[in-house]
């Protein structure tokens, strides 16, 4: 779930309209997220892919988070966790597109799972992709589909992460 998906209300129209009845198909792994589809999990094959709400920064949903990772962690059928959410751990080019509560409460938990592999956002309008300087797990950031969000748009605001090996507005 991104910014855009959100109604004039902050409730989750306009991405409901896209994506509706998991809970129908048997998708959550470890349990259904929350009722609104904020947040979910799946398995396919041996892959554990956790999405979660940036922009929802809630108690519920980080301990759903946690219980997620402690039972892929357990499971033997689950050799990696793909995690994705909207906005980017860190962003070389626009820091303020970094969020907060992924890197406070939620980095946390996934550095914990020894099967996470990879960490894939958007929110930026640039392509980034680089690695967590506690271990080998790639972040990427995927967001180019929109507006230019150009180096020099903002030179003074630019951060060098010294894990990104490439950002390309």
């Amino acid at each position: 779930v991104g910014n855009h998906d959100l109604g004039s209300s902050g409730d989750l129209e306009l991405y409901s309209n896209l994506f509706s009845g998991r809970d129908d198909n048997g998708f959550h792994y470890g349990g259904p997220g929350s009722k609104e589809d904020r947040y979910y999990a799946t398995q396919k094959a041996n892959i554990v892919f956790l999405c979660f709400d940036s922009n929802y920064h809630e108690a519920e949903q980080t301990e759903w988070i946690a219980s997620v990772l402690e039972k892929a962690d357990d499971d033997p059928s689950v050799d990696w966790v793909v995690v994705s959410s909207h906005h980017p751990l860190w962003c070389e080019e626009l820091p303020a597109d970094e969020c907060w509560y992924s890197q406070q409460e939620v980095l946390p938990l996934l550095l914990a799972s020894d099967k996470l592999a990879l960490f894939l956002s958007g929110h930026a309008h640039l392509y980034s992709r680089g690695s967590f300087p506690q271990r080998a797990v790639y972040h990427v950031i995927s967001g180019g589909a929109s507006f230019d969000q150009l180096w020099e748009d903002s030179p003074e605001n630019n951060v060098d992460y010294p894990d990104v090996q490439k950002t390309i507005d």
